[in-house]
C-alpha cells in the first residue's frame, strides 16, 4: 500500500518487516487506500491464513489497486 501511494505516512521502512505490533489506522491512509482495504484486504488476508494462496501472490491486491485506481482517473 505504502509502495503506491495509498498511505499518508511511512508504515514500514524498507528493510522492516511487520510484526504482530505492526498497526494501520485509518488515518494512516488516503481515501483510496481506504477504499482499498474496505474492498480486498481481509479477503485477501483470509486466503492466505486458510492457505489458499500464498502471502506472495498479489493477484487478487492488484485487480483491486487497479480497478482503484482507474475510476480516480
Amino acid at each position: 500500500m505504502q509502495d503506491n501511494g495509498l498511505t499518508t505516512r511511512i508504515i514500514l521502512n524498507v528493510d522492516d518487516n511487520a510484526t504482530d505490533d505492526t498497526c494501520i489506522k485509518k488515518s494512516d491512509l488516503t481515501e483510496e487506500g481506504f477504499d482499498f482495504v474496505k474492498k480486498v484486504y481481509d479477503k485477501w488476508t483470509d486466503k492466505v491464513v486458510d492457505k489458499e494462496i500464498s502471502s506472495t501472490n498479489f493477484k487478487l491486491l492488484d485487480k483491486a489497486l487497479n480497478e482503484i485506481k482507474s475510476k480516480s482517473k
